[in-house]
């Protein structure tokens, strides 16, 4: 296995989530947190990275990706499905998988593994709060050799 794919995955995701979700302000898992003036962020977090070599040098990982996202709906009823909706449509079919800060070279594809782009609403963190929390998540899969 290359000790680099991992970081490969990561960074390919999260460049294809900022990307497609630019209108969004947007954070990744252990970067800081945002600023609680924002009224609607997306906070990425790639879960699981499971490596399973299923022959000699052949490689297959599968990769979870789940997305928080929290709006204020004080304004708006519907915040939460508009953002969790932009989400959605952002989990494409395939993420390019390159190999970032090495020479950029195209890796393979992830692909997501079903059909399944699974919606979780989570509610009001507290009964005070206009704030609402809502979860996209989907499972990739990529072939590799070393």
């Amino acid at each position: 296995m290359n000790k680099d794919w991992y970081k490969w995955i990561t960074a390919s995701i999260t460049q294809h989530f900022n990307t497609a979700l630019s209108s969004y302000t947007m954070s990744v898992s252990g970067e800081p947190p945002l600023s609680s003036e924002e009224s609607e962020w997306i906070w990425l977090n790639v879960l699981e990275q499971n490596a399973v070599e299923r022959n000699k040098d052949y490689w297959e990982i599968k990769v979870q990706i789940v997305m928080l996202a929290t709006v204020t709906i004080a304004n708006d009823l519907y915040a939460l499905e508009k953002i969790l909706g932009a989400i959605s449509s952002a989990f494409s079919t395939c993420i390019e998988v390159k190999e970032y800060g090495d020479g950029d070279a195209v890796l393979g594809s992830l692909m997501r593994t079903n059909d399944e782009i699974i919606k979780t609403d989570l509610g009001k963190p507290t009964a005070q709060d206009d704030l609402k929390q809502g979860t996209i998540s989907g499972i990739y899969e990529i072939q590799l050799n070393v």
